[in-house]
């Protein structure tokens, strides 16, 4: 319980910004969800390079940024699937994708309950990530499955 009330303490009034490890973050969340990914038959596998850099936010950020990427799948998901969450370092950005069985792409294009809920989603993954400084890449594989790539880059614009 002590790792959901951790996720879950929203303190609006403190949001500022500081140096937050991404895979401690990843892990974090991941205790508290597989046991959700499991009743949904959705298998999960970390693959997360060690001694990244930490990235420029807040951890609720962070955890929201997850939750709403894990969420889009597992909506879109029939009857099980996986997904593997990466992190990588590359040329002064660290990289969170994801990739998964689920044809997102598709979807967004699909009915429209389905769209309309796949595009909310999206774009609040978006909004995040410009908080970020980010982008956002969502790429579908021609044999099935997607791929959404975040990439957070460690110099950042700072507003006031």
């Amino acid at each position: 319980i002590d790792r959901l009330v951790k996720i879950a303490n929203l303190n609006y009034e403190q949001t500022n910004v500081y140096p937050c490890d991404l895979n401690s973050a990843i892990n974090e969340y991941y205790e508290v969800l597989k046991t959700s990914l499991a009743q949904y038959n959705i298998e999960c596998v970390l693959d997360l390079e060690k001694d990244i850099p930490p990235v420029l936010s807040h951890s609720n950020h962070l955890y929201q940024i997850i939750n709403n990427v894990l969420q889009l799948i597992r909506s879109l998901s029939e009857g099980g699937g996986g997904i593997i969450i990466q992190t990588r370092y590359n040329n002064e950005t660290i990289l969170l994708r994801f990739t998964s069985t689920v044809q997102i792409s598709k979807e967004v294009n699909g009915t429209k309950k389905i769209k309309d809920e796949a595009t909310l989603s999206v774009n609040i993954i978006k909004n995040l990530m410009k908080k970020h400084d980010g982008e956002m890449k969502l790429e579908g594989a021609r044999s099935g499955g997607s791929s959404i790539t975040l990439s957070f880059p460690l110099k950042r614009k700072l507003k006031r």
